[in-house]
């Protein structure tokens, strides 16, 4: 329903409501928070670039003990997708990297196989200009690399170049 009212033009007051109808049924249900963040985006209904980013903290903050980091980073993920045409949009949405991080660092905890979070985590990390982070991430992967993140193999092959220049060898 939430899909809907975003697609039907609701206002503020009545999406706020089936929001606090839909956590009030499912509290767990994530995507709920990832329909409200999209909602509050300035080129839908927020009054700010960063009101969504705002709202993402709140149940960032709530479900620590219960997710870690990992919420808030699956909620900016949620929002900004991956995908080359999106990083500079990343870089100027005030993102706070180091908790983003973290959320990375504990989803590969909580799903240590999944190629496609490993893709992601490594996607964001150069978007944010953490070569440090792509690097390791990037030998981690060993060329195996999920086209829906990356595109063509080359932005894949070439963000791997980046993340190597410089980089001292043992």
């Amino acid at each position: 329903m939430m899909l809907v009212a975003l697609g039907q033009g609701w206002r503020r007051g009545g999406y706020d409501r089936l929001f606090a109808e839909a956590v009030a049924l499912a509290p767990d249900y994530e995507t709920c928070y990832f329909r409200m963040a999209n909602f509050l985006r300035e080129k839908w209904s927020g009054t700010s670039p960063d009101e969504w980013h705002r709202f993402a903290l709140a149940p960032a903050e709530a479900t620590k003990r219960e997710h870690e980091q990992s919420f808030y980073s699956r909620i900016v993920w949620s929002i900004h997708g991956a995908g080359m045409a999106r990083v500079s949009a990343f870089k100027t949405a005030g993102v706070d990297w180091p908790w983003m991080r973290e959320g990375f660092e504990d989803l590969g905890r909580q799903y240590p196989d999944s190629l496609w979070n490993k893709n992601a985590f490594c996607f964001y990390a150069f978007a944010a200009d953490d070569k440090v982070t792509a690097r390791r991430l990037f030998a981690e992967l060993a060329g195996r690399y999920a086209r829906k993140i990356w595109g063509r193999p080359e932005n894949f092959n070439r963000t791997v170049r980046w993340a190597n220049a410089g980089a001292r060898t043992p």
